[in-house]
């Protein structure tokens, strides 16, 4: 009689079944918890995940769940808030929260907390739930909004305790969401630019700053993403580097900095940005040129002109004494 795959490891290898076992009873035992002497003091908090993406049809109602970690060195207590977002106008910013204002894509008024605020000992985490409910007539496309979790100064009291009107909030860490609608929306966008930053074309080292412009004309958000190769003379490849997905709201535009290293010496280069748009596998392309000068090369050059100079000063003072 033939035994099962499992009976025949304990007849021919009792050692073997015995780490089978012992593995599986590892897996069963419960995680333990993190204690206060597992995490370091850091003297904050940490809100995750930083980013969360979801597609939702009108009417439906959805569940996500956030974590909150004290880090702190103390009890804090938190307070939860939501706030619409939209994209900066002003250079080096990436977004802007609105406050009690709601934007055109709004999504906070469709977000419930079961719990807006709790306390929290150091080292210890939290599971916060966080309710989307989208009404029958939401329109299509983009709706942005981040959950705002903030730390109270001082001692956090009980979890029945009461927070004072003057409490000042110290710290405020957000996870960004974003809902898409489905039905008539528009993906559209395009990279608008890729240069040298700081418009720069001479390097005295091989660290290059790059700076792409992407270009969101759509109803959605994209995460544009893609590569930089740097080539030289011959065609050779001297340096990479990836450019990870990023966000680009609907109507706006978004710059992004990468600084590439690559095995570089004295001459001319091209860099070519290929991204993808983030829809359709559209990719965009663009070159820039610039170019590498090694200071070991411009003293050589330098030593080398001197001596050129040198010898021709001889060689002219020969000339005119045979004269």
């Amino acid at each position: 009689m033939k035994g099962t795959f499992l009976e025949k490891i304990i007849a021919d290898s009792p050692a073997m079944a015995g780490r089978i076992l012992g593995t599986a009873l590892l897996l069963l035992l419960p995680l333990p918890a993190l204690s206060v002497e597992e995490l370091s003091v850091r003297g904050d908090f940490v809100v995750a995940p930083a980013k969360i993406e979801l597609s939702l049809f009108p009417g439906e109602t959805r569940t996500i769940q956030l974590t909150v970690v004290n880090r702190s060195g103390a009890p804090k207590r938190f307070q939860v808030a939501a706030e619409d977002f939209t994209a900066a106008r002003e250079p080096g910013q990436v977004l802007v929260l609105l406050g009690d204002e709601l934007s055109t894509r709004t999504l906070r008024n469709f977000l419930s907390f079961p719990e807006r605020e709790f306390a929290l000992e150091h080292g210890k985490r939290v599971t916060l739930p966080v309710v989307i409910s989208l009404p029958p007539q939401i329109e299509p496309g983009g709706h942005f909004a981040s959950v705002l979790v903030s730390m109270e100064p001082g001692d956090g009291a009980s979890l029945g305790g009461k927070v004072s009107s003057g409490a000042r909030l110290v710290a405020r860490i957000g996870t960004l969401l974003f809902v898409t609608v489905p039905g008539d929306v528009k993906e559209e966008g395009k990279l608008k630019d890729f240069e040298v930053a700081g418009g720069k074309k001479f390097f005295f080292s091989p660290r290059i700053p790059f700076r792409m412009l992407s270009e969101n004309t759509g109803s959605v958000h994209l995460n544009p993403y893609g590569g930089i190769k740097v080539k030289n003379l011959f065609g050779k490849t001297v340096g990479v580097a990836v450019v990870d997905p990023w966000f680009v709201l609907p109507d706006s535009l978004r710059t992004r900095e990468i600084t590439l290293s690559g095995n570089m010496v004295a001459g001319l280069y091209s860099a070519v940005l290929e991204l993808n748009r983030g829809y359709g596998n559209i990719v965009d392309e663009k070159e820039v040129l610039f170019v590498v000068v090694r200071p070991e090369a411009l003293i050589a050059f330098a030593a080398l002109v001197i001596l050129a100079l040198v010898l021709l000063r001889k060689a002219f003072r020969r000339n005119r004494f045979h004269l």
